[in-house]
């Protein structure tokens, strides 16, 4: 059965998401995730997102950033919604130094494959 996220009263008020790292046992081969994301915007209406660029993207660069996860990493979100996101995150950091105690500069780059669902073009 999958989970279903029911948005509460107090909950509708905010925009929020959630990063679980996978436990290494789970993560044999290089393409299987390291990270289940799930996000929430419920103040635009939506209870659950399947995949979202914007935030794995700022996801990544505190993960990277604070040394918590390499500089490139597949993430995984929508496994809760039946679906199967995959999001490819790398980063080029300017200050790679060990001495450095947060990263500096991190540039990320998120990607994945995408499925169109709908298609057209506004005439202004």
């Amino acid at each position: 059965m999958k989970a279903k996220s029911r948005p509460t009263e107090q909950s509708r008020q905010f925009e929020f998401g959630v990063i679980g790292e996978y436990p290494s046992d789970q993560r044999q081969d290089p393409q299987d995730p390291l990270f289940e994301v799930r996000t929430f915007p419920h103040v635009d209406g939506i209870d659950e997102d399947p995949v979202t660029g914007s935030f794995n993207a700022g996801a990544a660069q505190w993960l990277i950033g604070s040394g918590v996860a390499p500089a490139s990493y597949i993430a995984a979100q929508g496994t809760a919604m039946g679906r199967r996101g995959r999001i490819m995150v790398r980063s080029e950091d300017s200050d790679t130094s060990k001495e450095s105690k947060e990263r500096k500069n991190v540039k990320v780059w998120i990607g994945g494959h995408s499925v169109i669902c709908i298609r057209g073009t506004v005439h202004i």
